[in-house]
């Protein structure tokens, strides 16, 4: 930062108003106040201001930032994180007592304890979560893009209304013969919107879920969702055939 000294000026004459070609002198204002505007004031303003400057950039060194590195957040719950705004590398941190994946962490901060946002890439995957707490609640993290793990429920980004919708893949096992199958889904209290599928027979084959044939109706393969559990209907013998469903459910 480059300073400019100010200086008081000094004195020369005193102040005068000339009528009809005779000068008067006259008596100046009179003000009053805390801070004048004053050559000292002014170089005090801006060895604040340079003073200001060394402590940020004190404290971005201090992140490591400058270096190119990031700080490193250690075996921290996420829920109860201190307030910053900024980019963290997270390692052994846990959400509602679960350790998560180490990655790249960004806290954004509207209020302190009713809205912030953070989002985590992980480290070694690339896979990016962000989640929202909104009054004061933290929602689920949810995935960019669809994640989607056998047995478990994941959000999605996808709303009807208002409602966010869950998914929830299903390993149904071998398709029947020419019959049909119940699996259990162990969801509950919730609207199921749709069902999708494959099924694939040792990589020759996939067909998608449900399977609806042009050439002959009993080739076709049903599905339907009941209130604990789905059932896979066949015409024909589909047994050599394994596949999984996704259930897409918004919870009421």
């Amino acid at each position: 930062m480059d300073k400019i000294p100010f200086v008081d000026g000094t004195k020369t004459q005193e102040a005068y108003v000339t009528i009809n070609e005779q000068n008067y002198q006259v008596t100046p204002a009179v003000w009053t106040g805390t801070t004048p505007v004053s050559a000292l004031n002014l170089n005090n303003m801006q060895n604040n201001i340079e003073e200001a400057i060394g402590i940020l950039e004190e404290s971005i060194n201090s992140t490591g930032l400058i270096e190119g590195r990031l700080p490193t957040l250690n075996n921290v719950e996420l829920n109860t994180l201190e307030a910053f705004n900024g980019f963290r590398y997270i390692v052994g941190c846990t959400v509602n007592g679960e350790t998560i994946t180490n990655g790249y962490f960004l806290q954004l901060i509207y209020t302190e304890t009713t809205y912030r946002i953070q989002i985590h890439i992980t480290a070694a995957s690339g896979k990016i979560r962000y989640r929202i707490m909104n009054a004061g609640t933290w929602e689920d993290f949810v995935s960019i893009g669809k994640q989607i793990t056998v047995g478990q429920e994941e959000p999605t980004n996808e709303f009807i209304g208002d409602k966010r919708v869950y998914v929830k893949r299903l390993d149904i096992g071998n398709l029947p013969n020419a019959t049909s199958k119940n699996v259990n889904h162990g969801l509950s209290n919730v609207q199921i919107e749709r069902l999708e599928g494959v099924a694939t027979n040792n990589g020759l084959q996939a067909l998608p879920l449900p399977f609806a044939s042009e050439r002959e109706a009993s080739s076709s393969i049903r599905l339907q969702s009941w209130s604990s559990y789905i059932t896979v209907y066949t015409g024909t013998d589909r047994s050599e055939f394994t596949g999984v469903v996704d259930i897409y459910y918004t919870k009421n």
